[in-house]
């Protein structure tokens, strides 16, 4: 298991990713992350365009319809 530091960076909190594991996952300086809340934390994985376009419809249509949704789990 690696561990990773969180540093500050003017208004943001920079994620600092050691380079062996780095090379280990393919991941470049630069390159573009999408990052995935689970239950115990958070995922990080390679920009997938198609995931990131899926995710952003079921966020819409949990927002949409989220009362409807809601009686639904209650039954």
């Amino acid at each position: 298991m690696s561990t990773a530091t969180l540093r500050k960076s003017g208004n943001s909190v920079m994620l600092a990713i050691p380079k062996d594991t780095r090379a280990r996952l393919g991941f470049d300086p630069g390159q573009k992350v999408s990052l995935i809340e689970e239950p115990d934390g958070l995922k990080i994985t390679k920009l997938d365009p198609e995931l990131d376009r899926q995710l952003e419809i079921a966020r819409g249509v949990l927002n949409s319809e989220f009362a409807v949704l809601r009686a639904l789990a209650k039954t």
